[in-house]
C-alpha cells in the first residue's frame, strides 16, 4: 500500500499550532515507518526536509495554494492509496482513503477575527474535508461537537486523538537567563503575568488587559507580557492598552524564540490563557511543565485540563479574570504537575494515527 503524507507544514521556520502538530506527529510517525517494510511511504513537501530519507521525499514547487495546485496535480499524476493531511486542507485530487486533522473551527465562532479570504478558505476547505474525508481526526470532544454543530459531520467519521506534549530539555545557564530577562527589562525577582500565542481576537487579550488594569490597583509592581505575533484584532488590544493607560506596564515582545519562551515561562508568576475558542491547549501544557500557575477560560476544550489549570474564569467577564489573577497572586504554589503533563504523549498520538492509516 502506498501512503502519502502532506509534510508542507513540517519543519516550519516560525511554527505556530498547526506547524507544531505537524512536527510532532510526523516525528512520531517516522520510527513506526522505519520499523515496517510492508508499505511504501512518500512525504510531499515544498522543500527538502532534514532527517527524512531523500528517497521517500517528493519535493514539489513552492507557491501560494500549494495544496490545491501542486500537491493535487502530483496526486493525479502519481496517485497514492492512502493520504494523511495534518491540517485543514485536502487537495482536490485525493484517494478514497484520505485522513485529515481538523484542529478547531474557531473561524465559525469568531468570523471577524479572520480576513474575508481566510474565512472563505477555511470554511470551504473544512466543508470539503468533512464531506470527502474517510476519517476526520480531532484533538478534543469540543472540536468534535463543533464539526457536528456547524458542518453536520457524521459522528462516526470523527476520531478523537488528543494531541501530545513533549517538554523541551534546556541547558540555559544562569548568566544567559539573566541576559534574556534583561532584554525584557526584567530580573528573576520581578513579578509578571505571561501570555503566549498569536495576538488576535479569539485569544481575548483586550479583556485580559482590562483585567490587568484592575489587578494593578492592588499589585502595582506587576507587569503583563503578551508574547506572540500580531494577528487580526491586534488594534483592539492596543486600544485597550491606551484606554486603560497601562502601556508602560505591558511588554509586547513579538514572536518569542524557544529560549525566550522557556525563560519567561520558568519565571512567570502566572500564565494567563483566557481564550474564547480553542481546539486544544498547548500553551497550558507548556506552562504546567514549568510548574507555572495557570489561569484559563471556562470553555469546553480547556475544561479537559481540569487537573492542570489552577483557576478557571469566565472569559467574557474582565472582573472574573481579574479575580482569578488576584487569587493566583495570593496563593503559594509547589510545582507538582509533571505527572499530569506526561499523560499527553506524542508517541501515543502517532501510534493512533498510524493505526488509522494502515487499517
Amino acid at each position: 500500500m502506498k501512503i502519502g503524507i502532506d509534510a508542507s507544514r513540517y519543519q516550519h521556520a516560525r511554527p505556530t499550532g498547526v506547524e507544531f502538530y505537524s512536527d510532532e506527529i510526523i516525528d512520531g510517525l517516522l520510527p513506526l515507518i522505519k520499523k515496517q517494510e510492508k508499505h511504501e511511504i512518500v512525504f510531499f513537501t515544498p522543500k527538502k526536509l532534514k532527517g527524512i530519507p531523500a528517497k521517500i521525499q517528493k519535493v514539489l514547487p513552492f507557491g501560494r495554494l500549494w495544496t490545491q495546485f501542486h500537491l493535487s496535480r502530483e496526486l493525479k499524476k502519481n496517485p497514492v492509496d492512502v493520504l494523511f493531511v495534518p491540517s485543514h486542507v485536502f487537495p482536490r485530487n485525493h484517494p478514497e482513503k484520505s485522513y485529515i486533522t481538523i484542529h478547531d473551527v474557531a473561524f465559525k465562532e469568531f468570523p471577524d477575527a479572520y480576513s474575508a479570504f481566510q474565512y472563505w478558505y477555511l470554511h470551504r476547505s473544512t466543508k470539503y474535508a468533512v464531506k470527502n474525508g474517510c476519517k476526520i481526526i480531532v484533538p478534543s470532544t469540543a472540536t468534535k461537537r463543533d464539526l457536528e454543530k456547524y458542518y453536520k459531520c457524521d459522528p462516526n467519521k470523527i476520531v478523537i486523538i488528543p494531541h501530545g506534549f513533549r517538554p523541551q530539555k534546556y541547558t540555559i545557564s544562569a548568566d544567559k537567563e539573566r541576559r534574556l530577562l534583561k532584554n525584557f527589562h526584567l530580573t528573576k525577582k520581578d513579578p509578571y503575568i505571561l501570555f503566549v500565542g498569536r495576538l488576535e481576537t479569539k485569544k481575548n487579550l483586550a479583556r485580559l488587559v482590562q483585567a490587568f488594569a484592575k489587578f494593578r490597583k492592588k499589585y502595582p509592581e506587576w507587569r503583563l507580557i503578551l508574547g506572540g505575533g500580531r494577528g487580526i484584532g491586534f488594534r483592539a488590544i492596543l486600544q485597550a492598552l491606551e484606554k486603560e493607560r497601562i502601556m508602560t506596564h505591558v511588554i509586547l515582545p513579538g514572536y518569542l524564540t524557544e529560549d525566550e519562551k522557556h525563560v519567561l515561562l520558568r519565571h512567570a508568576k502566572i500564565f494567563a490563557f483566557p481564550s474564547l475558542s480553542e481546539g486544544f491547549g498547548f500553551p497550558i501544557l507548556e506552562a504546567a511543565s514549568h510548574g507555572t500557575p495557570v489561569l484559563a477560560s471556562r470553555i469546553p476544550a480547556l475544561l479537559d485540563f481540569q487537573e492542570i489549570v489552577d483557576v478557571f474564569v469566565d472569559g467574557k467577564d474582565a472582573n472574573s479574570i481579574a479575580e482569578g489573577l488576584d487569587m493566583l497572586a495570593r496563593k503559594r504554589f509547589v510545582p507538582q504537575k509533571s505527572d499530569l503533563v506526561s499523560a499527553y504523549s506524542w508517541k501515543k498520538a502517532a501510534r493512533e494515527v498510524w493505526k488509522l492509516l494502515i487499517s
